[in-house]
């Protein structure tokens, strides 16, 4: 879903209820960040609240829990197909928020561009974010170098390392939609949805941001 405030910031997010593209910009009722800036944590969006829009209870904006994966590495990530990026080319992805029930004993965000057989095919952004990931929190990453949206998919992904089963990366209550719960397993090197891999029906709690 693509939603718009009168910031005219557009914001990805997989969910159950509604599917990408979605902009009432003069519709205080569906900015992005309010539940962000009075049910979450204020301080986590930049800016004075009042430039967001008015304060409403989104519940598919609250985190409902993280599967558990046991030791290893992997990747959560959305995946934001070309043709639902139309309109956007040359804006650029600035920010990424993500949701982190327990610290992994390591972090990473990445970005990738375009799809090959179901997988990403370039990185084109990662930076550590290790040392400043909070638990039971919603997390704001800004990319130190936006990155550009062309007429490619777009994947946004949180790499962790666990070194004993972890919840992780947060999700909502599912029903698992197309694209939002794609996860790699260092075990297997596979891209494949969540919902493949085991009998969980979530998408993650990964949203990216891109600015005027």
């Amino acid at each position: 879903m693509v939603e718009e405030c009168r910031k005219l910031v557009y914001c990805f997010i997989h969910t159950t209820e509604e599917d990408y593209v979605f902009t009432f910009p003069d519709r205080p009722g569906f900015c992005p960040f309010s539940t962000f800036c009075n049910r979450i944590d204020p301080e986590i969006i930049s800016g004075d609240q009042e430039n967001h829009c008015s304060a409403v209870s989104h519940n598919r904006w609250l985190n409902q829990d993280a599967p558990s994966l046991v030791a290893g590495n992997y990747e959560a990530a959305i995946r934001i197909p070309a043709t639902d990026l139309s309109g956007l080319e040359g804006r650029k992805l600035t920010e990424i928020y993500y949701f982190i029930r327990e610290k992994p004993s390591s972090c990473t965000v990445k970005v990738y561009k375009k799809s090959d057989s179901n997988a990403p095919a370039e990185q084109i952004y990662s930076t550590a974010t290790t040392s400043e990931v909070k638990a039971g929190s919603w997390n704001k990453h800004i990319l130190s170098t936006p990155v550009e949206i062309t007429n490619d998919d777009l994947w946004i992904s949180v790499k962790v390392g666990h070194t004993a089963n972890t919840r992780s990366i947060g999700c909502d209550p599912g029903p698992a939609v197309e694209n939002g719960d794609w996860l790699f397993d260092d075990s297997d090197n596979e891209w494949r949805p969540l919902s493949d891999r085991a009998a969980i029906s979530i998408n993650w709690n990964i949203r990216g941001v891109v600015a005027p």
